[in-house]
């Protein structure tokens, strides 16, 4: 079953509508979204040499559920509108998050362990600029060049993971 909600007439913002879907059997809620088209406290766009206001807001968060109740996803769009040197800048945002079941046994995956042999092999290897000049996946634009070089000389690759 699906329940619609809007908002009364008279009622000041911020407003949201949005939708409500229930198992009827169970009365269990499987998927909730509520819309808006207000600012939420984002008013302009701003850096440092320039500012614009910001106009058509449209926030949409949704949430999905299992059977059982656990929350399965999340997802956040947000779109809005500024003027940037005379001309209208789309800005489109969105957000997922998906919740992974540990419970399940479907998968038979385990937990990443940090003493494990993977990572011991892992941390022995280091980033070599040498060899992926040489062997690059996907050539590079002289921008990309121009970015991974700045990376390599300030050091920024390296290994996820904190020195022990």
């Amino acid at each position: 079953m699906k329940i619609y909600c809007e908002p009364r007439d008279n009622i000041s913002k911020p407003i949201v509508s949005g939708e409500v879907v229930i198992n009827e059997s169970t009365l269990a809620i499987r998927h909730c979204a509520f819309f808006t088209e207000n600012s939420l406290g984002t008013d302009t766009v701003r850096n440092a040499k320039w500012k614009s206001p910001v106009s058509n807001h449209l926030h949409e968060i949704s949430f999905d559920f299992q059977n059982d109740g656990r929350l399965n996803y999340v997802k956040y769009n947000a779109s809005f509108e500024f003027m940037r040197n005379g001309s209208v800048q789309k800005i489109k945002v969105t957000a997922f998050l998906f919740v992974y079941d540990q419970l399940s046994k479907a998968n038979r995956l385990h937990e990443a362990q940090l003493k494990s042999n993977d990572l011991r092999m892992i941390k022995k290897k280091r980033y070599k600029p040498k060899f992926w000049n040489h062997n690059p996946i996907v050539k590079r634009s002289p921008l990309q060049e121009e970015i991974i070089g700045q990376f390599e000389k300030d050091g920024a690759f390296g290994t996820m993971f904190e020195k022990q």
